[in-house]
């Protein structure tokens, strides 16, 4: 579910008008060398729409000089429900819908949530498109809705049990590297009793633990709760492509992360370790018991927000294309089976930034599970925004663009077109290996120089042959905890693992520790590992 909640290119464009017209239409376009540009802008006063502006209220800025809003138009949209269809009793035109599911819990809830999506917004001759995970699914012909709905929901269903038993994974995971943590201090303090143990491997035990912890929910944060921005881009190319009213409605799960307990029996275990060290006559102990410290305060800070979500970006590109987003929000619950481990709302930011994301964009976000309610405030929901055209100079490239309301504490909302950068799509073949997790084995310094293996991270087949992409970080620490080096580097192989050899010659002496995240760049998926060092 990489980004459940983030929108996928979709290839084979629906086209909602006759071949004949087409053809009509392209010769007129290859006849104009000039063609006017449109630009959507929604304008805020308190959070709230503005309605009634005039085109004097606006002035158009184009690389730095005004220039004449040629056309202007207030656009005014709600979805009709099928209710209304029946009382107008006329033809209506078709309309473009995209159903975003980001769901790991399929129940009779959501389903018939759907089904009254389907049956209450969608008309005969519009057209949706549904996606989930990395699938899609394009309905071009809503005339029979009960063969559209079983097609929806096998595809749903199916993805959003795969995309369930992988989060259950990472879940599983860190229940296992609790368990063996607990394990491994329970059995040094049982030796211990016996026999002098030693406090620095103990603190090495303990600091794999909580680094293995953090990476694990770097990793479920980037792949489930950041969105891409660059995808959304290209998805905007598709959308201004469709030439009708276009409405997205979102279906958000809220995901519940397991945050270890500080009242829990590791913690408590943890705690006492660092009481422990930080009474050491050994300064390294002493020192190591900070890092461990400071370790356990990252989490702390990690779990308690959501950030990195690019609400801003984001917007603009639903603006930029005329399209509403609606979003309904449900909230999900995970049994613990672990005294260490609860499921918790990772933050509010997440909801926050959907409903700014949502209001920003003429929608009306809703946070319940009865989806009877939230349609009824979505099909009330009116979208208002002004559509200002200008007449391009031949050749002439945007750099800057600027529209500004003359009503003073008037916000407008729109696409500025400084981010061309993230509409290059990158040249990308076939990937394979796409199944496997990134692994770092064999991390060894001697004299001076750092080695290093990685290995089962995926690839892709290109014109060259197959070749894999990867990144790498590598952060030294000293013992008192300050940074003496971090950088990220890049390695492209054709093999499925590769050797990693790097040297710090200057390096002084004293300890330090070697902290070294890897990341696979296709699939995003991340491993770490670290070392202690004594340079003599």
């Amino acid at each position: 579910m990489k980004k459940q909640f983030v929108i996928l290119i979709v290839l084979g464009l629906i086209l909602f008008t006759s071949a004949g017209t087409q053809t009509e239409e392209k010769k007129i376009k290859e006849e104009v060398s000039v063609l006017n540009i449109e630009i959507p802008v929604r304008v805020f006063y308190k959070n709230k729409p503005v309605n009634g502006l005039t085109k004097n209220d606006f002035s158009l800025i184009v690389n730095g000089k005004e220039r004449d809003i040629v056309h202007f138009n207030i656009i005014k949209k709600q979805i009709e429900t099928q209710e209304m269809v029946l009382e107008k009793e006329k033809e209506f035109p078709p309309r473009y819908f995209v159903l975003a599911v980001n769901i790991t819990k399929f129940d009779v809830v959501v389903k018939n949530g759907i089904e009254q999506i389907i049956d209450r917004m969608l008309r005969k001759n519009d057209a949706m498109l549904i996606f989930i995970n990395d699938k899609s699914l394009t309905i071009k012909n809503l005339q029979d809705k009960f063969a559209a709905k079983k097609k929806i929901f096998n595809l749903i269903v199916k993805e959003s049990i795969l995309a369930r038993n992988k989060m259950l994974l990472y879940f599983k995971q860190l229940e296992n590297e609790i368990n063996l943590a607990k394990f491994k201090i329970m059995l040094r303090q049982t030796v211990g009793r016996k026999v002098q143990t030693n406090l620095k491997q103990d603190v090495y035990a303990v600091s794999t633990f909580l680094r293995k912890y953090l990476i694990i929910w770097k990793d479920y944060k980037n792949k489930y709760l950041i969105p891409n921005v660059k995808t959304y881009l290209l998805f905007s190319k598709h959308l201004q492509k469709i030439p009708v009213e276009k409405w997205v409605i979102s279906i958000y799960q809220q995901e519940l992360f397991p945050k270890i307990v500080m009242k829990g029996e590791i913690m408590r275990m943890i705690q006492s370790l660092i009481y422990k060290w930080q009474s050491s006559t050994d300064a390294e102990v002493v020192n190591f018991s900070r890092i461990v410290s400071k370790q356990v305060s990252e989490i702390r800070k990690a779990l308690s927000i959501s950030d990195g979500f690019p609400t801003d970006e984001i917007t603009k590109i639903f603006t930029k294309v005329g399209a509403t987003f609606h979003s309904i929000f449900v909230n999900t619950l995970l049994a613990s089976f672990s005294k260490d481990m609860e499921y918790k709302r990772i933050s509010t930011d997440m909801e926050n930034n959907l409903r700014s994301l949502t209001e920003k964009t003429g929608g009306e976000l809703v946070t319940s599970k009865n989806f009877e309610i939230a349609i009824d405030k979505i099909v009330k929901k009116q979208d208002i925004y002004y559509v200002l055209t200008y007449v391009p100079k031949e050749g002439e490239k945007i750099e800057k663009l600027k529209i500004k309301v003359h009503k003073k504490k008037h916000k407008p909302i729109y696409d500025d077109n400084v981010r061309t950068e993230f509409t290059k799509k990158p040249a990308r073949g076939i990937l394979i290996n796409t199944d496997k997790e990134i692994k770092i084995n064999g991390i060894k310094f001697e004299k001076k120089q750092l080695t290093f293996k990685v290995s089962e991270f995926s690839q892709q087949k290109i014109a060259g042959g197959i070749l894999g992409s990867i990144n790498v970080r590598i952060q030294i620490n000293n013992m008192q905890d300050n940074p003496v080096f971090d950088k990220n580097i890049n390695f492209n192989s054709k093999n499925t693992e590769t050797n990693i050899s790097l040297n710090f010659k200057w390096l002084t002496k004293g300890r330090y520790e070697i902290v070294i995240e890897t990341k696979d760049n296709y699939t995003n998926k991340m491993a770490s590992d670290f070392i202690q060092i004594k340079v003599e």
